[in-house]
């Protein structure tokens, strides 16, 4: 289990697929989980993600994110896709599909440096209550490839963020 993503090594590129549309179930007071509000994580606010964005725009490092959304959205996609304004400004590829687009498509997983023969698959674990578990590391060919094949078929159905927000949604 890979407690933290921070240990996994990003050679050249990083990409990032989700699929859920809701976050952790509400707790007791009723309200969801993490709270939807305005993202903290910013490379205008933590000096850390500024260092690693300006990096990887400056060594070649590429970053994608494919979301499954659902149509009309989720509260809590809404929010996420707010999130994700900011990654795309520090040159993130950014793809948006319709849950209704694509068919089953797996679970929610990152790859790292895919096609290079180093190539390692993070997959996320989450419980009924929609709670993140960890993640399992894969480096065997046959599992990277497998995700490597989910995404570029999820990726077909797509367009980009950009689009997806000025109403273009398939």
């Amino acid at each position: 289990m890979v407690a933290h993503l921070d240990r996994v090594r990003v050679g050249s590129s990083a990409h990032r697929r989700r699929r859920r549309d809701r976050g952790p179930k509400p707790r007791r007071s009723g309200r969801s989980a993490p709270a939807i509000r305005s993202p903290q994580r910013s490379v205008r606010t933590l000096p850390w993600l500024a260092r690693v964005a300006r990096s990887s725009v400056m060594d070649g490092k590429r970053w994608a994110r494919t979301r499954v959304v659902s149509d009309p959205l989720t509260d809590y996609e809404r929010w996420e896709l707010g999130t994700y304004i900011e990654g795309q400004t520090v040159s993130e590829r950014i793809r948006i599909a319709l849950r209704r687009d694509v068919e089953e498509v797996g679970p929610d997983f990152r790859l790292f440096d895919a096609g290079q023969a180093d190539a390692v698959a993070v997959v996320m674990e989450y419980d009924a209550e929609r709670r993140w578990l960890g993640a399992e590391k894969a480096t065997a060919h046959d599992a990277v490839a497998e995700l490597l094949a989910l995404r570029d078929r999820v990726d077909a159905a797509t367009v980009s963020l950009n689009e997806f927000l000025a109403g273009r949604r398939g």
